[in-house]
């Protein structure tokens, strides 16, 4: 019987740390999830705070754009983001130039097979030789520089 008794303490013994450490397992594996839901509350209040200043730029680029048609001449200024985002295939020179404006440079291709038109921070527009838009290309700041430098 003490054999028995033993052996039985012995296992409780060894056992013992094992149980104990799943039960830590357990607790911390509660924790963690409990982080992740505080984490995922504070991403989508991020993301919020995030829409909300996308938006504010917006409206403050459009008052800007505003201010700077109201004190100097619009052929002046570059175009908008908008006059850009509005550009469809198949328009005409003239109508590109009423939309954007003056381009800052014009490269006319080889054999009169068309013209590319480049404006500063947004990119070009690319005319077949018949006047009319082919395709049209955003590049930042350094691209247009670069293609303005082979010319």
């Amino acid at each position: 019987m003490k054999r028995i008794i033993f052996v039985v303490a012995f296992f409780i013994f060894l056992i013992h740390p094992i149980f104990t450490q799943e039960l830590g397992k357990g607790e911390e594996i509660e924790e963690y999830k409990k982080q992740m839901e505080l984490l995922k509350k504070d991403v989508e209040v991020l993301k919020e705070e995030l829409n909300k200043l996308i938006e504010r730029v917006k409206n403050l680029e459009r008052v800007v754009r505003n201010l700077e048609i109201y004190t100097k001449s619009a052929s002046s200024l570059p175009p908008s983001e908008e006059s850009w985002e509005s550009l469809k295939e198949d328009m005409t020179k003239e109508q590109v130039r009423k939309l954007l404006g003056e381009p800052e440079r014009i490269h006319v291709f080889k054999k009169g097979e068309g013209e590319e038109w480049y404006y500063l921070g947004l990119g070009k527009v690319v005319f077949d030789r018949w006047g009319r838009v082919i395709y049209w290309k955003r590049m930042s700041r350094e691209e247009w520089f670069r293609q303005f430098r082979q010319f």
